[in-house]
């Protein structure tokens, strides 16, 4: 009898290691998740993030490309919006388009957004760019959850309707998207964004 509670008890402790401190979580989150859960959309507009000195993105800028590429991939929108304006001389809606094209997300689907001075600018600016119809719908994708109230407010603000945000959950995924693209350099200018709002 104590053998077998003590067989339990061991089997329990693995157990919460293994879901605790291992990707397996994320691996076994992943499987049961699937893209039906989300709806179909006019567009997916991935929120900016920032670029590293160096010119690369930063890991949350990283995260959103690849789940909004994820996404665009699966079929939710046919097309893909990357805004994110010039950081350190690198203009980081240019330096994900790079990352969705090498990936292959067509040109004609990719709308790149360098110059929003706010969240609500970049709302008003992602409208335009989509043909300035009201009533479209939008898969946001962004990270901070601080961050989420008053970007849905923003593009409902302007005319965005059916809104759905996603908040990308990326364990082993910035590292394998980085290793299959390599560093990024800078890309040329045409941000008008110092960075702020």
């Amino acid at each position: 009898m104590r053998g077998g509670a003590r067989a339990i008890g061991a089997a329990g402790m693995a157990a919460f290691a293994l879901l605790a401190f291992t990707p397996l979580a994320g691996t076994l989150h992943d499987g049961i998740t699937t893209a039906d859960a989300l709806p179909r959309a006019d567009a997916i507009v991935v929120l900016g993030s920032g670029v590293m000195p160096e010119g690369e993105l930063t890991d949350n800028s990283l995260r959103r490309t690849v789940h909004g590429i994820r996404l665009f991939r699966q079929g939710r929108a046919p097309r893909l919006v990357l805004l994110g304006p010039e950081y350190h001389g690198a203009v980081e809606a240019q330096v994900r388009a790079r990352y969705a094209a090498d990936l292959g997300v067509p040109a004609g689907a990719l709308v790149v957004e360098p110059g929003g001075l706010s969240t609500r600018d970049e709302a008003r600016r992602v409208l335009a760019r989509l043909g300035g119809r009201r009533g479209q719908s939008v898969i946001l994708v962004t990270g901070l959850h601080q961050h989420v109230p008053g970007a849905v407010a923003c593009h409902k603000g302007v005319g965005h309707a059916g809104i759905v945000q996603v908040k990308p959950h990326c364990r082993r995924g910035c590292a394998h998207a980085r290793k299959l693209h390599g560093p990024v350099g800078r890309i040329g200018d045409g941000g008008n964004r110092d960075g702020t709002g």
